[in-house]
């Protein structure tokens, strides 16, 4: 089953980061940043869009799950993470829900937090695949310096 992240949510962790790596090439690469608006930066402007633009396109395209029989699979552009269903101790189900993120624990103590589906499918199908989960108090105690 392939599953894609939220499109909203991911528009609008891409749209802050855009904005902050504008913010950079706007001040470092102009001759006055802040005072007179010239050629050079239209340029900048006109590269920073383009690239953007191109990254988005491919990020919301090439950014996926799969879930198997044995685990979840996320591709990210290049790289592929797997993650697999007896390896994961604990997911907050509560969190998730509020926040459409799911986070979950691994048997190392490894927190990770996915941008979950519009609808939610990824973490109905996580919590029905996920046996050998554990209450928060058990992995509290397993892994204390824990981050959440």
């Amino acid at each position: 089953m392939k599953i894609y992240a939220d499109v909203r949510k991911t528009l609008l962790y891409f749209f802050f980061l855009a904005l902050i790596l504008l913010l950079i090439l706007y001040v470092t690469l102009s001759d006055a940043p802040f005072k007179s608006i010239n050629t050079k930066d239209y340029l900048i402007f006109a590269g920073w869009f383009i690239s953007t633009l191109v990254w988005l396109i491919l990020t919301i395209i090439q950014s996926y799950y799969i879930l198997d029989k044995k685990g979840l699979m996320q591709k990210r552009m290049t790289k592929t993470y797997r993650y697999e269903y007896k390896e994961i101790i604990y997911i907050d189900e509560e969190w998730s829900r509020k926040k459409k993120i799911l986070l979950f624990v691994t048997n190392r103590g490894h927190v990770f937090q996915l941008i979950m589906d519009h609808r939610q499918v990824l973490l109905e199908e996580m919590l029905k695949r996920c046996k050998e989960r554990k209450t928060l108090v058990e992995v509290k105690e397993q892994f204390p310096n824990i981050k959440w």
